[in-house]
Parts: C-alpha cells; sequence; structure tokens
C-alpha cells in the first residue's frame, strides 16, 4: 500500500499521485483516484479531480480524528463563558469623618443609610441576561432585629430594571447582557458594569425612652451593629452565581432634649421682666454638649442670668456631656425698651433653642465627638411673647404730650377771658 504524504495542506503532487495509483486498465483493483480515467480523461485531468477528491477525504479524516474536540469548540452564536465580580458597600457619600481621619458606617434611629452594589464583567466574552438579588440588613443586635426592622424603603434605578418586595426585606435587579470591557491596562470599560444602590430605613425606638441608652428588648441603643445586607449576581454563561456580603453600619446614641421657656405677658416701656428656661434630656442616651441659644427682640435688652447654669450669657453650654434624666434651670431678666412713635402695643417676641452640638478639635481637624441626634425636634425649641404698651395707656407717647401742653393753655386761656369780663 502506497503511502502519500498531503503538500500544502491537501495539494498532493501529479507524479506522487500517478505513482501511487495503479492506472492499468486491467487491474481489477483500481485505487479510488483512478476512476476519473473511465471518463476519458488524460492523465492531467485525472489529476486535478483526484485533488478535489483529497481535500474531501482529508476533511473526513480531520473530522473523525478530532471529533472529540471539536465538540468542545462553541457552534455559530454559542455564547462563550465569562465571569462576572460583584461589590458591595455603604454608599461613600454617606460615610463620617472621625476624629483620627478614619471613616465610620453610622446610621442615626429614625433615618436611613443607603448601599451600593456593583456588577462587572470581568471576562473576554459577554455575559448574559446578568441578574442581582439580595437581602436587606436585619435591625441592630444581639436580638434578630434588635426590636427594630431595618427595610428597604427605595432603590435606583427603578422601573423595570431594579425593585424591592418582601415587605422591604427583599431586592431584585435585571441588567439584561454586560459587554466585555477589558482594557490594557486591566481596567474595564464603564458599559462592562452595572450598580443598583438601595436605602434602608431604621425606625426609632418607641417612647417611653429608658435613662441607661437601652432599647426595649435590653439590646444597646449605642454601638449596635446591624445584621448583614448580601447581594447576589448570576448570570446565563457567567459560572456559579457570586455573593457580596456587608456588614459595618453601626447605630448611633439617641438623646431627646426639650426646653420650655416662661415670662410675663405683658410690660411696661422700661420695665425689668424675668424668663425662666427649663431643659431636660428625655434619654435614652446622654445628649454630646448641649448648646442654649436666645434670640429675643430687639426692645428685650438682655441684663443678666442668674448664678448656676449660663450664667455668663446667651449661648452658653449647658454641659460637656448631660445625662439621660439630667435637667437645668436658667433665670434670665431683660429691660423692655420704648416702642417706636407711630406703634402704640406691640408683641416682643422671645425664643431659646437647646441642641446636641459637636466637641469643636482645637487643631481644626475633625470634630473629638458628634452631635447626639435628637428624634424630636419640635421640643428644642421654645417660644414666647410679651405684649408691651405705650406708658400712657395706649396713646401715642408725642401725640399724648401735645394734647396735654395744648389742654393746659386752653384752660389757662379760658381763665384770664372769664377774668376780664368780671
Amino acid at each position: 500500500m502506497c503511502s502519500v504524504a498531503p503538500l500544502n495542506f491537501g495539494c498532493y503532487s501529479c507524479a506522487v499521485v500517478a505513482a501511487c495509483v495503479p492506472l492499468g486498465g486491467g487491474n481489477r483493483h483500481r485505487g479510488f483516484f483512478e476512476e476519473p480515467f473511465r471518463f476519458g480523461m488524460n492523465q492531467k485531468e485525472s489529476c486535478m479531480a483526484s485533488r478535489s477528491w483529497l481535500y474531501i477525504a482529508q476533511s473526513v479524516a480531520v473530522v473523525i480524528v478530532l471529533g472529540g474536540t471539536l465538540a468542545s469548540i462553541p457552534a455559530f452564536g454559542q455564547v462563550q463563558p465569562t465571569t462576572l465580580d460583584i461589590s458591595l458597600v455603604r454608599t461613600p457619600s454617606e460615610l463620617v469623618t472621625a476624629a483620627d481621619g478614619g471613616q465610620l458606617d453610622l446610621i442615626t434611629y429614625g433615618s436611613t443609610a443607603s448601599y451600593t452594589v456593583r456588577v462587572t464583567n470581568t471576562g473576554a466574552s459577554r455575559a448574559s441576561a446578568v441578574r442581582l438579588s439580595g437581602f436587606a440588613p436585619t435591625g441592630p443586635t444581639p436580638n434578630a432585629d434588635g426590636g427594630l426592622t431595618a427595610n428597604i424603603s427605595a432603590i435606583t434605578p427603578g422601573g423595570a430594571t431594579c425593585s424591592f418586595g418582601d415587605a422591604g426585606a427583599t431586592f431584585s435587579c435585571n441588567f439584561g447582557d454586560l459587554p466585555d470591557g477589558q482594557l490594557a491596562d486591566g481596567g474595564f470599560l464603564a458599559t462592562a458594569s452595572a450598580s443598583a444602590t438601595y436605602t434602608i430605613n431604621l425606625p426609632a425606638p418607641s417612647r417611653p425612652y429608658t435613662a441607661n441608652c437601652t432599647l426595649a428588648d435590653g439590646g444597646s441603643v449605642a454601638d449596635n451593629l446591624l445584621g448583614a445586607t448580601t447581594a447576589t449576581a448570576s448570570g446565563t454563561n457567567t459560572g456559579a452565581p457570586i455573593t457580596a456580603t456587608y456588614q459595618n453600619t453601626r447605630t448611633r446614641p439617641l438623646a431627646d432634649l426639650a426646653v420650655t421657656m416662661t415670662g410675663p405677658d405683658g410690660a411696661k416701656e422700661g420695665d425689668t421682666v424675668t424668663f425662666n428656661v427649663h431643659g431636660v434630656n428625655n434619654g435614652p442616651c446622654d445628649s454630646n454638649r448641649p448648646r442654649l441659644t436666645n434670640t429675643g427682640n430687639a426692645l428685650l435688652a438682655f441684663q443678666s442670668n442668674a448664678a448656676g447654669t449660663c450664667q455668663s450669657g446667651y449661648p452658653c453650654t449647658v454641659a460637656n456631656s448631660m445625662a439621660a434624666g439630667a435637667s437645668f434651670d436658667v433665670s434670665s431678666t431683660y429691660t423692655v425698651g420704648h416702642l417706636p412713635a407711630d406703634v402704640p402695643t406691640a408683641a416682643l417676641a422671645n425664643q431659646v433653642d437647646l441642641n446636641s452640638s459637636s466637641t469643636p478639635n482645637p487643631d481644626g481637624g475633625p470634630s473629638l465627638a458628634f452631635a447626639t441626634p435628637d428624634p424630636t425636634s419640635s421640643n428644642n425649641t421654645a417660644p414666647t411673647q410679651t405684649w408691651v404698651n405705650h406708658s400712657t395707656g395706649g396713646c401715642n407717647s408725642v401725640t399724648g404730650s401735645t394734647l396735654g401742653l395744648f389742654g393746659i393753655a386752653l384752660v389757662i386761656l379760658t381763665l384770664r377771658r372769664r377774668r376780664r369780663n368780671t
């Protein structure tokens, strides 16, 4: 049997073919390439025809030899596998800078926190039908939800792309296809990523508040770690789903400061009047550096505060830290001024405000301690008003004086006329 080596991937030399294929008409065992001579072809034409047959035969041989390998090569239109990457963080703009320059992840009761999850196609092929699903963090520990439940209240993008359900406990997104976006420097095109931001709401503890900074179930109000929030990404050609977990959000303390102010309902011009201020921390935690400020009327001239809290005047720092349940009193005196000539009576406003404040850094850096969040702002302000009349009992002072002098002159003139007549 003759063995023929291919030249240039299947192009055989005609001389080789002639040498290998018996061309005798009387040969009962004609070779595969002898058939063309039946049709009256000469040797050259037979050689060209044989080449065509060789190509076909060689292709069949390749398919037979590489059959197992071809099965792994994607057919036309088949989606090739790729890989995904996922990240989950607290939205950076909501982080708080600490005194040491570090970033703190804090949440205030009765307020919100947002988390951003990003999915990136890190492979060399298009990622198909990419989906995202996840869970909101549970409430403060040590119990499953610490007596409170943190639920998702919003998600972007919304519409047909992302939504939340199960009373705000879960969310899902359908990002569709993500193109591969690998760059030569190792980065990725923006189109290779998709992201979603979901916002949770943490309700405020119910009243009455405790005085030891604890929740109703005994858990701590302040510095309480929320449960983990998770997000899982998957695609039809991205292999097994991948999950990201984030758990670093802690609760801030809470202190309900309240203030009242009482004073006279009415006064006269030039009077000295007294206003009494009462402040209290209703808890549940200590309040950092509560500050008392006074906004008065220009016709109420502040004179002094009695000895004790804020004796140097307003504004003042009540204490560096005010314990839950603690209270204070301030007695302030003012002098009533004179109303404008064309204003017979007026209500003079006087107001105090009590709020927690941050502890300033003497070096000018970030605050040494943060202001304590207050769950109720409506009781941080105490307005009053005092009605003031002219000393003449409601008449304009200038007009009243003028009329008085005119009256006296009229009486004198009348008496003189009577004397003359007698």
